[in-house]
């Protein structure tokens, strides 16, 4: 699915309601748990 994002086939604010750096993954899987994230989208 990233090449599909990345020739902008797939919109990622359709699928991804937070986009975070490899750095800032732990939280990003506390708001997923917490629920306050859906999905999502590690910037590298």
């Amino acid at each position: 699915m990233s090449a599909d994002v990345l020739e902008g086939k797939i919109e990622p604010g359709k699928v991804f309601t937070h986009t975070i750096r490899l750095e800032e993954v732990p939280g990003g899987y506390r708001a997923m748990a917490d629920r306050q994230a859906i999905k999502v989208l590690i910037q590298m």
